[in-house]
């Protein structure tokens, strides 16, 4: 486990321990299981917590695991580390992010429109 898994790993925990966590990740990598609809997501934001009582929420040296619900529906999901970019903690708010595992869409920003100039002045 390199160094950037192994401080998102011990986020999470730490974040989990506190309460409800979001989770982002882009669903477009390799080794990340989601519902087929949710694939092709680049920003993908997943809610976990102990208090959902999830009967198999793991968190190990390879990712995450955690049977959640989706629309009224059950579905394991499982996200390596390399997918997550970002851990927020919904109880104290804080905010990791991780901008190496970030996906490049989110990371540009575009150049404003002539109208949007305009509006600024």
């Amino acid at each position: 486990m390199d160094d950037r898994a192994s401080e998102k790993k011990d986020r999470l925990l730490a974040a989990l321990d506190r309460g409800l966590v979001m989770v982002h990740l882009d669903a477009r990598r390799a080794g990340v299981l989601v519902p087929a609809d949710l694939r092709c997501e680049s920003h993908l934001r997943l809610h976990l917590s102990y208090k959902f009582v999830p009967p198999d929420l793991s968190v190990g040296e390879w990712g995450l695991r955690s049977t959640l619900s989706f629309s009224g529906k059950r579905f394991t999901v499982a996200v390596p580390w390399s997918a997550l970019f970002a851990i927020t903690s919904k109880v104290t708010h804080e905010f990791w992010m991780f901008p190496e595992d970030m996906p490049t869409e989110l990371t540009q920003i575009p150049p404003p429109t002539l109208r949007a100039a305009a509006h600024g002045r």
